[in-house]
This record gives structure tokens, C-alpha cells and sequence, in this order.
């Protein structure tokens, strides 16, 4: 059945409900600011070609939804598991994991804001809890679940859902930037001395207290900031920032020449985030050539193409900079081809028919 094209498996059409998110079905997007808007296409894309009419809806749609008409439901948050228990034994639901199992993120959220705090640098800031309305519900609704699609690409994620005995299926994500390699005019000299931090929603999630204390002891490198780095975090760390070898920049769209010149300052990307799926910053500085420096939590297969540290410290960190400084490789295109849309699409397309083959 894996020679045959997913459409010739049904003899009349099904319906299926993409629970994921929707302006890329209603609006056109000016600048793409998050790899949901080309995966969400994707997976719509995926599922009509394997027979499906597709009906897509919110995540975190709460009112009533008629499922009698559904063969086959898809998605994620409270959206996903409002289905659970509501649906015909036939009906298959598949749950779309975008990040890490809520239970391991939360807990692991929870452990970055108690040791800021034990630092004395403890703010009111944004954090990244995800609230589940009903823990217990929630927890059915992924055991319940016929299959699990992650977005990460590592054991470390995987391991997150250990616990559902049902098929997983890892497919990765997508870098943001069109920039490659190519496009680069880096002076190997100077850019291994420099390194780029994408700050996304959540400094603390992120790690960026962490990386900040590194690099504050490491004044032979350099940090470019780039993002929204909130005032709480900022007056935290207002000592560090300010010393002179880090460097804030404003938000940046990926694709515009701003972003290009300061990836091509930098040899080096990092990130010591406590969870991701498949971290969307990294994989970004990846495509434009950056080396990462990252742990099993960005949930990245990076092989033999960057630093994957033990832990999300300091003295890791320390280390590594120690191992840069002594390197003679220059720093070639990491291009990610497996982080790319066809990538995507291919993965995610062999995960959707191995699923109905076996379901």
C-alpha cells in the first residue's frame, strides 16, 4: 500500500477536521512571522491529496462542533480535546504536536522561573505555561489519540510522549528565512567571535537570563540580541547588557536586508530554551549558515553541524566558547534541507499514509 497514492485507499470521499490555525486559509500574510502559516498549507495540501475534504478550525475552538460527519480528526490544544470521547469508534484522531508534551514544558517552565528567582533576578514577565482547562481531559485525549505527529526532530522530544503507546511520527519544522549560505559576506575572522541570539516570546523560556551570565563572563565574544527582549528582563539585567560586548537589536523580519547583515556579522547561533518542538530561531540562523549551539531541548537533530551541550549553563557555555576559539574550521553552510517546506511536506506526507495504512 505505500506504492499507492493515498487517494486510491478511499472509495468515496471522507471529510476531515484540521484543528490547527486559520488565517493562512483567510488572509494573506504580508511577512510570514511563524512556520505555521506554511505548515498549516502543507498539511491541508497532504490530506487532499490522500482523498480528504478538509474543514479547518481554530485550536482553541470551544463551541460546539458537529463531528457525525468526520472519518478523521487532526490537531491540537483545546480545540483537539473537546473531541475526546465524542466521536464514533471508526473515527481516527491524530494529535499535531507542536511543541513538547505540556506536562514536561510546564514543569520545565516552572524550574527556569524558581532558579531565576534564586538568582535575585526574578521579574514579572511573559511566561510560557500552557493552560490546560482540563488536565484530565487533556491527558485522555492524547492517550486516546491513534497516532502523534511531532513537530520536534530528537529522542528528547519523543521521549515527552513516551507514555501514549500509540504509533509517533517526528517531522520537523521550517526555517523562516529565504536566506542561505550563499547570500553571506562573512569575515570568518571576526564572525567567530560573534554570536546571534533570535529572542522569541518568552526570554526566560528562551534561556537568554542564561546565555546573557556567559557571555557577561566572556568579554573576547560577542552577543547580538535580536527580538523583543521585555523592560522586566532588561532592568534584570541591565549590569550585563550594558557592559559592551552585547549588542540589542529591534525585531527583524528574516527575509529583510537588515537580517542578512547581522547574520553575516555572526558565525554562531544559540539558544538554550527548557522546550521546544523544533526551535524555529535556530533552525532560521541555521539556513543563513549559522553554527548552533543548542541543547536536546530545542529539539533539533543538528548531527555533526553545531554544539549540543549537556546542559543549559553557563560553564557549558564557557566550554564551548573555549572550543570556538580553538577551532580552525571556517563556518560553512548548514544548510537544512530537512528543515526546509519540501522537507516538510515529504515527512509529513509518509507519516499521514503510514497512519492510514496502519490505523
Amino acid at each position: 500500500l505505500r506504492n499507492v497514492p493515498c487517494a486510491l485507499l478511499f472509495f468515496k470521499s471522507c471529510k476531515v477536521v484540521l484543528i490547527y490555525v486559520t488565517k493562512p486559509f483567510v488572509k494573506k500574510y504580508g511577512k510570514v512571522t511563524h512556520p505555521n502559516y506554511y505548515k498549516a498549507r502543507i498539511i491541508s495540501g497532504c490530506l487532499k491529496e490522500c482523498g480528504y475534504n478538509v474543514d479547518v478550525i481554530y485550536s482553541e475552538y470551544t463551541r460546539k462542533l458537529d463531528l457525525r460527519k468526520y472519518s478523521f480528526i487532526i490537531g491540537m490544544g483545546e480545540g483537539y480535546t473537546n473531541t475526546y470521547g465524542k466521536t464514533d469508534r471508526h473515527c481516527k484522531r491524530v494529535y499535531l504536536a507542536t511543541g513538547t508534551c505540556f506536562t514536561t514544558a510546564n514543569q520545565r517552565e516552572l524550574e527556569r522561573w524558581i532558579s531565576l528567582y534564586q538568582k535575585n533576578k526574578g521579574f514579572a514577565g511573559a511566561e510560557r505555561f500552557e493552560k490546560v482547562k482540563d488536565y484530565v481531559k487533556a491527558v485522555g485525549s492524547l492517550y486516546d489519540s491513534d497516532a502523534v505527529i511531532a513537530g520536534g526532530d530528537n529522542e528528547w522530544v519523543m521521549k515527552s510522549y513516551e507514555w501514549i503507546h500509540s504509533k509517533k511520527y517526528m517531522v520537523g519544522s521550517i526555517a523562516l528565512t529565504n536566506f542561505r549560505y550563499g547570500d553571506m559576506s562573512r569575515n570568518i575572522h571576526k564572525s567567530r567571535h560573534r554570536v546571534l541570539f533570535l529572542c522569541g516570546n518568552g526570554c526566560i523560556h528562551k534561556g537568554l537570563d542564561i546565555v546573557v551570565e556567559a557571555f557577561w563572563e566572556r568579554q573576547d565574544y560577542e552577543l547580538y540580541i535580536v527580538g523583543n527582549v521585555e523592560e522586566g528582563f532588561h532592568n534584570a539585567y541591565r549590569k550585563e547588557i550594558e557592559q559592551g560586548n552585547i549588542v540589542l537589536e529591534k525585531f527583524q523580519d528574516a527575509n529583510s536586508e537588515a537580517f542578512r547583515e547581522i547574520c553575516s556579522r555572526c558565525g554562531f547561533i544559540i539558544n538554550m530554551s527548557c522546550s521546544e518542538s523544533c526551535c524555529t530561531s535556530v533552525l532560521t540562523g541555521m539556513a543563513t549558515g549559522l553554527i548552533p549551539i543548542i541543547t536536546e531541548a530545542e529539539g533539533i537533530n543538528i548531527g555533526d553541524s553545531g554544539y549540543l551541550l549537556m546542559r543549559a549553563d553557563r560553564q557549558e557555555i564557557g566550554k564551548t566558547l573555549d572550543m570556538i576559539n580553538q577551532a580552525t574550521e571556517e563556518a560553512s553552510g548548514i544548510i537544512v534541507n530537512q528543515y526546509s517546506q519540501r522537507s516538510f511536506y515529504a515527512r509529513f506526507k509518509e507519516a499521514l499514509e503510514d497512519i492510514l495504512e496502519v490505523c
